[in-house]
């Protein structure tokens, strides 16, 4: 029997006698499984940095709910032919309102036109068949969809308190009732240097010019965000700040900060590279909180005066002297100061007309079609900037992905924070700006009735990534798996298709459903890679390691080919079969530790090469996206995971030992004395 020292002895001199065929086998599956080790190193990096990152910022986690069925009731649906319910149901909302405003009109002592108000159903001939549409035109539309909206009001359980139930399971710590970041507040128009642009030259110009978020002060594009979606953008309060109790508090774009403030403040052009950015944001910041701009809001019905006086503006100015055009019954003068109000520069009308239009404008108030003129000066107060983001960072791979990861998804322009709002003393004064009452001629096509019904989109806040995940999974599971794609892509083939994925998880199977994405921060898809890093990595672990085994096989089958005399002569020696094993498994373990340590060494250079590289942009990005610019924080792409580690370790010297076994069992029990002969 061979001693534990001799076979290693044995095993190493073997290795001497076929030095360039070993050197090449090891490099090439060092090669292969550094690779995997760099992989390693790598996600393990960017893991551990988000976690720092995220403790560093105290992020909680955002998950979005909205009715998945609202959609459906801001709308009519198509009219069928054949739906002879739902015609006389419109034709009977018809009736009814041709009736309320015959009383309306007697009421006011007005004249009313029956014939003026188009039925809600147009018929019209397509062939040989009769179809039926709804007339857009007519107002008895607003009728019939709320009188839908109702009903589905009464019926449905996916409002606030339905989303509060749903979500109870999964501990949210707080719900926050929003807006789509579309809705925009209409009616304010930026004044730059006491001056207004009438006429909108430069506001068409930005358009044209302009992406998103880059000018929406100037395009008076306003919209209102929960506080916390902005936490580490928004600023301590100053001295400016604490000043002024009644300025709009705003948060807008680096970009546009720039171009407001550039001369009065010495503001620098945002820089291109990374590291000079971050140093720009600091400076930014200081200089821009608390400053101030202003705004002029007209409502509906002043800026319907400003807009005649405009066209009247403009005919003068066109008109030839041989035509004279018919003169308005009104003249208007145009504001002669900034935000100031349009006033009447001539009035024409004879005193019935004054009469009669008095009680139309008397009629119109009382059904909320008309208001009181109002113009006048608001004042808005920077107290948060959405850092500069380089266009160059979206690009696609792995950087796009994790600069997708870094960034707060939301959308940057003109937001005024709402808890900021609430404190406001003159919050009820603004209120009619910033939260104008929808007429009731309105409030089912603007979804308000519903909104008011607690349909509404809601903001969930849970503190931890499962809780927010499993509560995305089960919010929209139901509708994932009943709605399966047919081709799930190369995605299908390692992790199945959604139904699989949701069988055995709870889902919302109600009637009424609501459908979930992560608000902010895309910590969904970051909780994915969590969940799949290690499957992917076992993939490639296998097919790698199936690679390199049939190349060691194929290895060591000639080594033992050549070593058949040798191997014979031990065993006429005295040597047993297991001795002989021992000896190639000894060898085997030899390759597989020289593996290992070339791949190491390799993936580790790898690894703090990339590093090297992109350490110091994504760590600019992360502080950007997350809003941390003065924490000491490095970004890495470097991390030692030892189980992952080990696993590689563990998988090489697998593969090693699933090489040898075959050549060496084929060897060990070969006839001893053929194969001396045959020598």
């Amino acid at each position: 029997m061979i001693g534990f020292i001799d076979t290693v002895t044995l095993a190493v001199a073997k290795l001497k006698t076929r030095r360039i065929m070993m050197f090449i086998t090891v490099l090439v599956a060092g090669l292969m499984f550094s690779v995997l080790f760099a992989s390693a190193l790598i996600i393990s990096g960017v893991l551990n940095s988000f976690e720092r990152f995220d403790q560093a910022s105290n992020q909680s986690y955002l998950v979005k709910a909205v009715s998945s069925d609202v959609f459906m009731y801001r709308h009519l649906p198509p009219l069928h032919k054949d739906d002879v319910q739902a015609r006389a149901e419109a034709n009977q909302h018809y009736l009814q309102y041709i009736e309320e405003q015959k009383a309306l009109a007697k009421q006011h002592k007005i004249d009313f036109d029956e014939k003026s108000v188009k039925h809600p159903i147009k018929k019209y001939k397509l062939g040989d068949h009769e179809e039926y549409i709804y007339d857009g035109e007519s107002p008895v539309l607003e009728r019939i969809l709320l009188a839908k909206q109702q009903k589905f009001i009464a019926e449905a359980d996916s409002n606030f308190q339905g989303l509060k139930k749903r979500a109870a399971p999964f501990h949210p710590i707080n719900f926050y009732k929003t807006s789509d970041y579309r809705s925009q507040i209409t009616g304010l128009k930026f004044v730059k240097n006491n001056q207004e642009d009438f006429l909108n030259r430069a506001q068409q110009e930005l358009e044209r010019n302009s992406g998103w978020g880059e000018a929406d002060v100037r395009l008076s594009r306003y919209r209102l965000e929960e506080d916390i979606m902005m936490k580490n953008l928004i600023l301590p309060a100053n001295d400016l700040r604490r000043q002024n109790n009644q300025a709009v508090p705003v948060v807008i774009s680096a970009e546009e900060a720039q171009k407001l403030f550039d001369e009065k403040l010495n503001i620098a052009e945002i820089p291109t590279n990374n590291e000079q950015r971050l140093k720009w944001i600091e400076e930014a910041r200081t200089k821009l909180n608390g400053q101030t701009y202003q705004v002029c809001y007209r409502n509906s019905a002043e800026q319907k005066l400003l807009d005649e006086a405009m066209s009247q503006h403009i005919v003068k100015e066109k008109s030839n002297s041989d035509t004279e055009l018919p003169k308005p019954k009104i003249l208007y003068n145009l504001p002669t100061t900034a935000c100031g109000r349009v006033t009447i520069k001539e009035d024409r009308r004879t005193k019935d007309e004054k009469k009669q239009d008095e009680a139309q404008l008397a009629l119109d108030k009382q059904q909320g079609l008309d208001q009181d003129p109002i113009a006048e000066i608001l004042t808005f107060q920077i107290v948060g900037i959405f850092p500069p983001i380089n266009s160059r960072d979206h690009n696609n791979g792995v950087t796009g992905l994790l600069n997708h990861l870094l960034n707060n998804q939301i959308y940057p322009g003109a937001v005024v924070p709402i808890d900021f709002y609430r404190k406001l003393s003159n919050k009820a004064h603004l209120d009619q700006v910033f939260f104008p009452k929808v007429p009731n001629s309105k409030l089912a096509s603007s979804g308000q009735f519903l909104r008011n019904a607690g349909f509404g989109p809601v903001v969930v806040e849970f503190n931890n990534y499962q809780d927010a995940t499993n509560f995305v999974d089960f919010i929209n599971g139901a509708q994932y798996r009943d709605h399966t794609a047919s081709d799930q892509g190369l995605a299908g083939l390692f992790f199945g298709s959604p139904k699989d994925y949701y069988k055995n998880k709870t889902v919302d199977t109600s009637k009424y459903r609501f459908f979930a994405t992560t608000h902010g921060r895309d910590f969904g898809t970051l909780e994915f890679i969590k969940q799949k890093s290690r499957l992917w990595v076992l993939i490639i672990i296998a097919i790698i390691s199936s690679i390199a085994a049939i190349i060691l096989s194929l290895t060591m089958a000639r080594v033992m080919s050549d070593s058949r005399h040798e191997t014979a002569i031990f065993r006429a020696v005295g040597a047993r079969r297991g001795d002989i094993a021992k000896v190639y498994l000894s060898y085997s373990l030899i390759i597989a530790i020289r593996i290992i340590i070339v791949s190491m060494i390799i993936g580790l250079i790898i690894s703090l090469v990339i590093n090297a590289k992109t350490t110091s942009d994504l760590t600019v990005q992360a502080k950007l996206g997350y809003g941390l610019f003065n924490q000491d924080l490095d970004f890495k792409l470097f991390g030692i995971n030892l189980v992952w580690l080990g696993v590689l370790s563990l998988a090489i010297i697998v593969m090693s030992l699933v090489a040898v076994l075959p050549p060496m069992l084929r060897n060990v029990v070969r006839n001893p004395i053929k194969d001396i002969k045959d020598q």
